[in-house]
């Protein structure tokens, strides 16, 4: 089973994705940027990490990516 954190911004989108059975979502969807990379700071067993690059923060696209890859 795959773990998969989202951060999409989109909660018709969030509901489909866990919905499906063979994928295991993180509890609810991230609403910022800098919220990843505090629940990665938690929790860095995530498989997937689904970001919609629009969502709310302060942080550019980017510099969150380069974030994600220190952290795991």
């Amino acid at each position: 089973m795959k773990k998969i954190l989202t951060a999409l911004d989109n909660q018709n989108l969030y509901n489909k994705i866990k919905n499906i059975n063979f994928f295991y979502v993180y509890e609810k969807d991230i609403q910022y940027k800098e919220g990843i990379i505090e629940i990665l700071k938690k929790d860095k067993s995530f498989d997937i990490i689904i970001i919609y690059e629009k969502i709310p923060g302060e942080m550019k696209i980017e510099k969150l990516i380069k974030e994600i890859k220190i952290i795991n």
